[in-house]
């Protein structure tokens, strides 16, 4: 945010000043210890263990988001929870929160990079950027809960709408961390060792040979098509054909409307999505039940959501 001499440099109040988000940093750290230890129960020191590693793993979330446009935020968060079953083995809270705490910083250390790298595109003033985003952060404290209590009321979360599959995927491995080895299938933990060393090998060979990046894959993009459910990569597979096709055919058009296009899918959709909530909250009955045959339902391993 600030660089090295910035300040010094900075004549027409552009920067973000180094002492404001330092102060934020020792706040915002202040403030997770003092949440975290009286609610788990947790001695000082595991919540500012959690709080030294947070960087490391928001570094690696921010190389993955700008490589990929995905932040594996959830998969990386994992590591320091693999750090607590050391630090602190048996003790699930302790563990479960370590993770929630270097995932928190990845995400918001993702969101920082496309934020001021779009504001960086476009010429805008980091500060006035970074007084933006307090005023959001401010005003998403009170949104973020009163979404989350309208979806808890018009879904069963989880359930088959809002599966929330990542409780189990942390849960689990919280466990399988705190009781070792033998609760992993055969020859788990060879494999994870191995696509671990490729992991390595491929960003030095990236370093190594920079004209050959085209010939070289990219382990963070493999992970993630393995990650991710079918339904998150078919959409942007046949997205991804959709705006090749477009190119082709008119690559002015393209360059200049594909991010306004995507963009408005994604807006509309969560847009519309807490309307259809707040619909179902106040119990409004569905227009249709096309799509909620037992046969579709059944491919889809899911059940209606709403005439049932």
């Amino acid at each position: 945010l600030g660089g090295v001499g910035v300040e010094e440099e900075d004549e027409n109040g552009r920067e973000v000043p180094g002492w404001s988000w330092k102060a934020g940093v020792v706040a915002s750290a202040a403030v997770c210890v003092a949440v975290l230890v009286p609610m788990l129960k947790m001695p000082v020191w595991q919540p500012l263990l959690a709080i030294a590693f947070a960087p490391a793993i928001a570094l690696i979330s921010i190389y993955a988001l700008g490589n990929t446009d995905f932040n594996p935020a959830a998969t990386v968060g994992k590591v320091l929870q693999l750090v607590f079953a050391i630090a602190s083995p048996g003790n699930i809270p302790a563990n479960l929160a370590a993770g929630a705490v270097a995932e928190a910083a990845a995400v918001q250390a993702g969101d920082l990079m496309q934020d001021l790298k779009t504001g960086y595109i476009l010429g805008a003033p980091p500060r006035a950027q970074y007084y933006a985003q307090l005023i959001g952060s401010a005003a998403g404290v009170f949104f973020s809960v009163a979404a989350f209590k309208l979806y808890e009321r018009a879904y069963e979360i989880p359930g088959p709408f809002l599966g929330a599959p990542q409780h189990k995927i942390w849960l689990d491995f919280a466990y399988f961390l705190n009781g070792g080895t033998a609760s992993l299938p055969p020859h788990a933990l060879q494999c994870a060792v191995l696509a671990g060393g490729v992991g390595i090998i491929l960003p030095v060979l990236e370093f190594m040979f920079p004209r050959h990046l085209h010939l070289i894959p990219s382990g963070v993009a493999l992970a993630i098509g393995m990650y991710l459910p079918p339904q998150w990569i078919l959409p942007r597979f046949f997205g991804a054909l959709f705006v090749m096709a477009w190119r082709k055919s008119d690559p002015q058009s393209c360059s200049h409307l594909a991010l306004v296009v995507a963009s408005g899918f994604v807006v509309g959709e969560g847009v519309f999505s807490i309307g259809t909530a707040a619909m179902r909250a106040a119990g409004v009955p569905p227009l249709s039940c096309v799509g909620c045959s037992p046969h579709l339902m059944s491919l889809t391993s899911s059940t209606c959501t709403g005439c049932r």
